[in-house]
């Protein structure tokens, strides 16, 4: 398993060939299915500590994503992501921390008013007692009193008849004992077994809660999504999650496609399939209970929150599921930026809208992310690719089409960005695909490289399965040429990973594209050879990053000092105009210096400003060849580093097309 053979890669390609999809879900897997994710998760442990989410756990999460989803780093667990906090800002959190001071003030007073009223309530319950101890004291008296005398009497009349019957009563008084020690005994015993099996089961949930931590959260988000493919993390670089999905669903998708859906039998959506029958593992099950009690829990928290701000709320509405994928999205994976390649803003079908994009959100919920609408064409423009003899140059996309309603957007703050401002994106409809996919990659990298914190990405078409996996793949694979993810990987060991988990996993239909001359998968890798410039390197977006960061605040540390006063003028209590620059305060050590004078007549502060230049002038040389010198190591790095990115693309180039074309176009062509 550690080392993948070329036979491995053939299997690969062939299966991926034969199958238009490969069977995913079921109770029973195919043996290739589990060979293919066993053998995707191994080379992700090589580098990294894996958490797995089941996808067949209950229900199928998403029928075309994988079996079992690799995660990269740890994940939030059930109770950490039910914290969710929608649209705070400071003033609100002011807001709450003032309600909580009063809170506690008002506890603390009502604390000691409480205890007063206890001490009070408890001195008169100890009268009370007294009073009713030596009531039953007395009672108690009376009563064995008249027991005496009437056991006298008894005694006298029946001292002969009753002989046997005292007998009998003292029998059945001794049986009566026994039988409620035994009776009592076996309760004793079922109480311990109780708590003890409460004991065994802590540790096994707290064990399960985190192997599927996010299971929750995912069941409701699900449906917010076109044909249910939530957002889910593809790759963890630069301590930021990239994810992958598809576009926003709107109701009438979730008319199709939901449980108690009567159109789901005229829907193309497969069904689900299992023979697992549900009640009983519900009731049985502690890993569904504890997915089912997350659910409660993360639908209590967006009800708050959705009151606050007199939105309406109904569960298993539209409202719902949107609030619970900004909750995932926003708290779960930390995205600020979402890159939309759809052509569409809203897509129809038989003139019904099927689904939209963020920016057709008619609430405006997705406002506080970066959404970056990039239209990129569909699968059909690349059969023209295979008609140009598979040469990408010159293919240029109809944008007059009535169907391109949504036009580039990019976020304005970044194209601040030096690398970008050199770009002119007006003309983006005149580019062939080869230059419009290299300046859509230089965005999604400069997305990556940004330091700050909670700047995730999430990339999206319409239905997330050929135009996705094609810019997410690009970027593992800038990535991985720089050195900076799977780095223990050689290239063959890189490719299997890349097809097999990116496209074949995520259920791309190659068949069906091959066949109609729809190649944006031989596309992918062919356009390898235009990403081995330095244009591509993701150092060189890092740096100037580091300088874009610095200029803002500098800028904004003068802004402040020029409104602060530091040039105004003021006046002072005579009423006459000062300055308040801190200029002439050392005016009577200026006119001391000048003063010195030698006998010669000659100044001796001029002597010492000489040697002050001379020893000046000797730094700033020195400090001038060490960043010669440093820059020249810089330098030889830098093209060492470009070297082995410009190998490292090229190897895994040619081992894709003589696999591609041995086992795949060989017999499509035949």
């Amino acid at each position: 398993m550690s080392i993948i053979t070329e036979k491995l890669l053939e299997e690969l390609f062939l299966l991926y060939s034969q199958n238009s999809v490969l069977k995913l879900h079921g109770d029973t897997l195919p043996i290739e299915t589990e060979k293919l994710q066993r053998t995707c998760e191994h080379l992700f442990a090589l580098d990294y500590n894996l958490t797995l989410i089941d996808n067949n756990f209950q229900d199928i999460l998403c029928q075309t994503y994988p079996p079992k989803l690799i995660l990269t780093h740890t994940v939030p667990t059930i109770k950490e992501i039910t914290k969710i906090h929608f649209g705070e800002t400071e003033e609100n959190l002011d807001d709450k921390e003032r309600k909580s001071k009063k809170k506690k003030k008002g506890n603390q007073k009502t604390k000691k008013k409480e205890k007063k009223t206890e001490e009070k309530e408890k001195e008169k319950g100890k009268e009370k007692v007294m009073n009713s101890m030596k009531k039953k004291k007395y009672k108690k008296e009376k009563e064995k009193e008249k027991k005496k005398e009437k056991g006298k009497e008894t005694k006298k009349k029946s001292k002969k008849k009753d002989v046997p019957k005292q007998k009998n009563e003292k029998n059945t008084k001794h049986q009566k004992k026994e039988k409620e020690i035994e009776i009592v005994k076996p309760k004793k015993k079922t109480k311990k077994k109780k708590k003890d099996k409460e004991q065994k089961k802590d540790p096994q949930t707290e064990q399960k809660e985190l192997k599927h931590p996010l299971s929750s959260t995912l069941l409701i988000s699900r449906d917010a999504r076109c044909r249910k493919r939530f957002p889910i993390e593809f790759c963890y670089a630069l301590n930021k999650s990239l994810c992958r999905s598809s576009t926003l669903s709107k109701g009438i998708e979730l008319m199709f496609t939901g449980k108690k859906s009567p159109l789901k039998t005229l829907s193309g959506f497969v069904p689900h399939t299992s023979t697992r029958k549900k009640k009983k593992i519900r009731n049985k099950d502690p890993e569904i209970q504890l997915i089912q009690n997350g659910k409660k829990e993360i639908l209590r928290e967006i009800k708050k929150n959705v009151e606050n701000k007199k939105e309406k709320f109904n569960e298993g509405t539209i409202p719902e599921v949107r609030l619970v994928d900004i909750a995932l999205m926003k708290k779960v994976w930390k995205i600020k930026y979402i890159v939309d390649l759809m052509v569409e803003i809203k897509k129809e079908k038989y003139k019904l809208i099927v689904s939209s994009s963020e920016k057709g959100d008619s609430y405006n919920r997705y406002s506080t992310f970066s959404i970056n609408s990039m239209p990129y064409p569909g699968v059909e423009l690349f059969g023209e690719f295979q008609k140009n003899d598979y040469n990408g140059k010159g293919v240029i996309y109809d944008w007059d089409d009535p169907i391109n309603t949504a036009t580039l957007q990019i976020d304005p703050k970044l194209l601040k960005f030096p690398l970008l401002k050199k770009i002119n994106f007006q003309n983006y409809q005149k580019w062939d695909i080869i230059k419009l996919t290299q300046n859509y990659l230089k965005v999604i990298l400069t997305m990556i490289s940004d330091p700050r914190k909670n700047t995730g990405l999430d990339i999206h078409c319409l239905s997330g399965w050929d135009r996705t996996p094609l810019f997410c793949s690009l970027a593992r694979m800038s990535l991985w040429a720089d050195g900076l993810i799977h780095q223990s990987l050689s290239p063959l060991q890189f490719l299997y990973l890349v097809v097999g988990y990116d496209w074949l996993l995520f259920a791309h239909k190659l068949n069906d594209r091959v066949k109609n001359g729809y190649e944006i998968f031989h596309f992918c890798f062919y356009f390898l050879q235009f990403i081995q410039n330095d244009e591509f390197k993701l150092l060189n977006y890092q740096k100037k990053w580091d300088e874009f960061l610095l200029k803002k605040k500098k800028n904004k540390n003068k802004n402040k000092n020029n409104g602060g006063g530091g040039g105004e003028w003021n006046k002072g209590k005579s009423g006459d105009k000062k300055k308040s620059n801190g200029k002439g305060k050392n005016k009577n050590k200026n006119d001391l210096k000048k003063k010195k004078i030698t006998k010669n007549g000659k100044n001796e502060t001029r002597g010492k400003k000489s040697e002050k230049s001379k020893n000046k002038k000797e730094k700033i040389q020195k400090n001038k060849e060490k960043k010669e010198s440093m820059e020249h190591d810089t330098r030889d790095e830098n093209i060492e580093s470009n070297s082995q990115r410009v190998e490292k693309l090229k190897e895994l180039q040619n081992i894709f097309t003589k696999f591609y074309k041995k086992n795949v176009l060989s017999q499509f062509l035949n």
